[in-house]
């Protein structure tokens, strides 16, 4: 599946593969466990939510 990310400040939404969601976690939450929390993302954007993490959304494309 395709994630579309944004920070807060942008406008645009872009495409963003796997490691950048991996890490994107890393940088904003480097206590959480990252394939957890990828896991978490996926999920939730599968069932049509976005999900915000500290700065940036993210959503399915």
């Amino acid at each position: 599946m395709t994630l579309l990310s944004k920070y807060h400040y942008e406008k645009i939404w872009r495409p963003t593969p796997q490691k950048e969601l991996e890490r994107i976690i890393a940088q904003e939450l480097p206590d959480a466990d990252i394939s957890q929390m990828c896991s978490y993302i996926m999920e939730e954007c599968a069932k049509g939510k976005s999900v915000r993490l500290i700065d940036i959304a993210f959503k399915k494309a």
